[in-house]
C-alpha cells in the first residue's frame, strides 16, 4: 500500500540519517517520506535540516514548500519554490520548463501539471494580497509571473486586469478580462468588468450581452441588474430592448433591496412602463423619487411625466 511504500521509505532513510547527520540527501528524503505519512511538523524539520546542510538542494527547497503548501502556509511555501526554481540545474530561462525540472526531480509520483498549477494558484494569491494591501507593484508582478507558467488561467488574468484599470489602461484591461472569461465563460466578475467598459466605449450591446452571461452565475449581483434592466427598458436601439427580461431584472433588484434602492426603482419603473404597465410605472417612479438627493430629483420627475402621459421612457445614446 501507498502507506506501507512510507512507512518503509521512513524506517530506510531514518536509519540514514542516524548513520550520516549530515547527508542532506538522506535527510530530504526522509522529509518526504514522513510528508507523505502527513507527519508534517517532523517532514518541515528533516526538510530545513538538509536546506541548513545544503543550502543550494533546489529538491529540498521544492519538497519544502509542498510540506507548507499542505499546512496552509502558501506565503511561505512560494518562497521556497522560487529558491528552487533558482537553483535548478541547466535552467535556461522560463518558469514552465522550471517546474518540469522540479517536479521530475523531487516526485516521480508529483505530476508536473499538479505543481505547476499550485505555483501559479500561489502566485496568484500572493498578488491578490498585495493588491489588496496597496502594493500594485508588487501584485502585478505576481500575476504576470503566474501568467508566465499559465497563460489561459483565469483569476491571473482577471486581476491583472483590475490592476491594469485602476491606472486608466482599459483596452489592455478589457484584452485580460476576454481571456479571463474565454478559459472560463462562467466567470462572473470578468463579464461585468467588461460590461462597465464596454458602456464606456458606447458599446451597449456588448455592455448588455456580459452583465447578462455574469447573471448567468451570479444572479444576484445588483449593478448588473439595475444595469441590466435599464439597457433592455431604455435603449433607442430595437434590437436590444426586451420589456419582460426588464420587469424580471427590476423586480429582482427591488427585491433584493427591499424597495430601498433609487436606481433600482428607477429602472423597474421604466421596465414597467416600456411592458405597458404605465400605472406601476408611475407608482414605482414615485417610490425612487421620494427617496432621490437634490441632483437625482429632476430627471426622475421628467420620467414620471412620461410615464403619466403613458409613454416609456428612451435613452438616445443607448444602442448597439
Amino acid at each position: 500500500t501507498r502507506a506501507g511504500h512510507f512507512d518503509s521509505a521512513i524506517e530506510l532513510w531514518t536509519s540514514a540519517v542516524a548513520l550520516e547527520p549530515a547527508d542532506a540527501r538522506a535527510r530530504n528524503n526522509l522529509g518526504v517520506a514522513l510528508g507523505g505519512r502527513l507527519r508534517f511538523d517532523e517532514a518541515e524539520a528533516q526538510l530545513r535540516q538538509a536546506i541548513a546542510l545544503n543550502p543550494s538542494y533546489a529538491e529540498a527547497h521544492y519538497n519544502l514548500g509542498g510540506v507548507l503548501a499542505r499546512r496552509g502556509r502558501m506565503a511561505e511555501a512560494l518562497v521556497c519554490w522560487e529558491q528552487a526554481m533558482r537553483l535548478v540545474p541547466g535552467f535556461a530561462g522560463g518558469a514552465t520548463q522550471s517546474a518540469r525540472a522540479l517536479a521530475a526531480a523531487a516526485s516521480p509520483e508529483a505530476g508536473v501539471d499538479s505543481w505547476r498549477t499550485t505555483l501559479v494558484s500561489a502566485y496568484n494569491d500572493r498578488g491578490a494580497s498585495a493588491a489588496s494591501q496597496g502594493r500594485p507593484a508588487e501584485a502585478e508582478s505576481d500575476f504576470r509571473k503566474a501568467l508566465d507558467l499559465d497563460p489561459d488561467y483565469p483569476q491571473s488574468h482577471y486581476n491583472l486586469g483590475r490592476m491594469l484599470a485602476g491606472r486608466g489602461e482599459l483596452d489592455a484591461a478589457a484584452a485580460h478580462w476576454r481571456r479571463a472569461v474565454e478559459r472560463q465563460p462562467g466567470y462572473a466578475e470578468a463579464h461585468f468588468s467588461l460590461a462597465g467598459v464596454e458602456a464606456q466605449r458606447g458599446r451597449w450591446g456588448e455592455s448588455l450581452r456580459h452583465w447578462l452571461a455574469g447573471l448567468e452565475t451570479s444572479p444576484g449581483f445588483l449593478p448588473a441588474l439595475k444595469r441590466g434592466a435599464w439597457i433592455l427598458a431604455t435603449a433607442s436601439d430595437d434590437t436590444l430592448r426586451d420589456a419582460a427580461g426588464a420587469v424580471r431584472l427590476g423586480e429582482e433588484a427591488v427585491r433584493l433591496t427591499q424597495s430601498r434602492d433609487g436606481e433600482a426603482l428607477d429602472a423597474l419603473a421604466a421596465a414597467y412602463a416600456e411592458a405597458g404597465r404605465f400605472d406601476e410605472a408611475a407608482a414605482t417612479a414615485r417610490q425612487a423619487l421620494a427617496l432621490a438627493g437634490a441632483g437625482q430629483a429632476a430627471p426622475l420627475r421628467q420620467r414620471l411625466a412620461r410615464y403619466e402621459a403613458r409613454q416609456s421612457w428612451r435613452e438616445p445614446q443607448i444602442r448597439r
